[in-house]
């Protein structure tokens, strides 16, 4: 059995948080639904206690025993799958995304008019397939992504977004749509997004915004995105403060990235010695990390030479 009281924790640490029951259950549920549950008339499924316990400050791994507990065979298999779909997503496996996708097509439990969660976990996925890699349609991408949020928000409008109280994963949804809008309509369209989901961050989580690992990550996509539009003075801004949270919470691959996106930065806005020494401390940075970062030693290197023109030299002087 469950170690605690699902509906009165649920209505404690929503009272704790602030939230009024129909910002609870915006982007996952009605607010009839939260009602039912915190009055004891109905048992909260896997789908909304993850989501909703997820959104009051809980971690995955101090609920995840709860759900498994509570889950039917059928709801087993369904996050079995889903799980499996991440783990390939993540790691860019998209030939065995593409395999698992069409065996849960083929699935009843997957089924656009089936009773469970499936159909919303399939079409984001496949919406992820579509995004990337040799399967990259990115129309497709889009269109499913955008049925993905209108399956939890009737009225979903994108330029809505920091009015809204977004559950996470309508948070990663839009993520996909915002890339997909970079690839449709430019860079700057994508910036639009994720500017508006920091904001949605912000608003959720107040003060412990920066122990959220999804946030820290859109920091960074905005940082680099905001390099490559040529916009210097809000990355250097952004990647001052991505620097100090990187370091916190011990994220050297982050951290690499940001050095990088500060020495340039800081050259292209006319301030070259501080951009050098910057470049110097993301190169030390990719030797210490090399073959376990996103750019080797060897080439940023290369990239400090071609920009500033003289050979670097990082031997000690004593």
């Amino acid at each position: 059995m469950p170690r605690y009281n699902v509906s009165v924790l649920m209505k404690e640490l929503r009272n704790a948080k602030g939230f009024t029951q129909a910002q609870l259950a915006e982007g996952i549920c009605s607010r009839q639904t939260i009602v039912k549950i915190e009055s004891g008339e109905r048992k909260a499924d896997w789908y909304i206690m993850q989501a909703v316990f997820l959104r009051l400050g809980m971690k995955q791994e101090d609920i995840q025993g709860e759900i498994t507990e509570m889950l039917s065979a059928d709801e087993a298999h369904v996050i079995a799958k889903r799980d499996e779909c991440q783990q390939f997503l993540a790691t860019g496996n998209m030939e065995a995304l593409k395999t698992l996708l069409e065996e849960m097509q083929a699935d009843k439990r997957f089924a656009k008019d089936g009773a469970g969660r499936g159909y919303l976990i399939y079409a984001r996925f496949n919406a992820g397939l579509h995004l990337h890699g040799a399967y990259k349609d990115t129309q497709k991408c889009l269109r499913l992504a955008m049925e993905c949020l209108s399956l939890t928000r009737d009225d979903f409008d994108i330029n809505k977004i920091p009015e809204y109280f977004l559950s996470l994963d309508e948070l990663m949804t839009l993520n996909m749509v915002a890339l997909a809008y970079a690839d449709i309509e430019g860079i700057n369209k994508a910036i639009e997004i994720w500017f508006k989901l920091k904001e949605n961050y912000e608003k959720q989580f107040n003060i412990g915004v920066h122990e959220t690992p999804r946030y820290r990550e859109l920091v960074l996509n905005i940082c680099v995105a905001l390099r490559n539009a040529e916009r210097y003075e809000e990355c250097l801004t952004l990647a001052e403060e991505g620097l100090k949270n990187a370091l916190t919470h011990h994220e050297m691959r982050t951290h690499l990235i940001f050095y990088r996106q500060k020495a340039w930065c800081l050259m292209k806005l006319g301030r070259e010695e501080e951009g050098r020494e910057w470049y110097k401390k993301f190169i030390m940075l990719a030797y210490v990390m090399n073959g376990y970062a996103t750019v080797s030693y060897d080439l940023a290197k290369q990239e400090y030479e071609a920009t500033f023109g003289e050979q670097l030299d990082l031997s000690l002087t004593w």
